[in-house]
């Protein structure tokens, strides 16, 4: 975008237009690093999805190894990135952690669903590297299942049992397997049941462990990590991760303490009450 939110801020010193990631990842990894080398950058900090494409393209899994972006770039290696995104594998990771974690099916094409345990448990079937609740189907007991859905081998699906609860979300900053920033808010106010438009930090001390036996399991990992939870009487779930950055950094607005988590050596802890809101989506909700 040529026009942006950044463009006029005061607290930006310049910007760079580089092609969208998910069009030319090649020529916006190189984009970037023309940005680092021109403005002597120490940091990249990735704020979505591009940090997919940037630790893929300056890995060596295609053969390229650019090491100008690879040493600034605030984020776990790409192998690691698919694992905590990709959301069977997740549950799989969870597991191996010692979290609780939803039970799971692959699904690679219809007649995987088919057998799929619908007829003796709910389940929420959804695109493995899905996004915002997008594409989420609700499979009930004794209902008919979805006329299509679009699964295949090129586009797997996952089928976890749909656990009720209230639901929660973190936010963490990670650096060499520690947490050094890390905040957790209930949904409460969303658009779509999904995205949340108001955040007020709370304390959860069962989140809080969860956290910390995941990032016990990522040592020497440095990035962004984002957990949505469902918690029942007896069960605190993590049913899928957001390896980048969420919503969940309005609730540090105003403040240098989740810079300083990037930056310095300084834990930074979102406190109880902490709030924001979205203007514009509180006005759509």
């Amino acid at each position: 975008m040529h026009y942006h939110v950044y463009k006029f801020s005061n607290s930006v010193r310049k910007s760079y237009q580089v092609p969208a990631p998910h069009i030319d990842a090649v020529e916006y990894t190189e984009g970037v690093q023309r940005a680092v080398e021109d403005a002597n950058i120490d940091l990249i900090i990735p704020m979505h999805e591009e940090l997919l494409h940037l630790a893929e393209q300056t890995s060596d899994v295609n053969g390229r190894d650019n090491q100008i972006v690879w040493k600034r770039l605030f984020a776990p290696d790409f192998q690691t990135l698919i694992r905590l995104h990709n959301k069977l594998e997740f549950s799989q990771f969870l597991r191996e952690a010692g979290c609780e974690a939803p039970r799971s099916w692959l699904c690679q094409s219809m007649d995987d669903v088919r057998v799929l345990p619908h007829g003796e448990i709910e389940l929420a079937l959804k695109p493995v590297y899905g996004r915002a609740a997008k594409n989420i189907c609700h499979l009930k007991p004794n209902t008919p299942l979805p006329d299509k859905v679009d699964v295949g081998p090129e586009n797997e699906y996952v089928a976890q049992e749909w656990i009720t609860g209230n639901r929660y979300c973190s936010y963490s900053v990670l650096r060499d397997g520690r947490i050094f920033a890390f905040s957790v808010y209930p949904v409460l106010d969303t658009i779509d049941g999904a995205s949340c438009v108001y955040f007020q930090s709370i304390e959860h001390a069962g989140i809080r462990a969860y956290v910390e036996r995941i990032a016990d399991a990522l040592p020497g990992v440095n990035g962004q990590i984002a957990f949505d939870f469902i918690e029942t009487d007896n069960q605190l779930v993590a049913i899928e991760c957001n390896p980048r950055a969420t919503s969940g950094i309005h609730l540090w607005s105003g403040a240098p303490d989740l810079a300083y988590s990037f930056t310095w050596s300084s834990p930074a802890v979102a406190g109880p009450g902490a709030r924001r809101q979205l203007i514009p989506g509180m006005l759509m909700w």
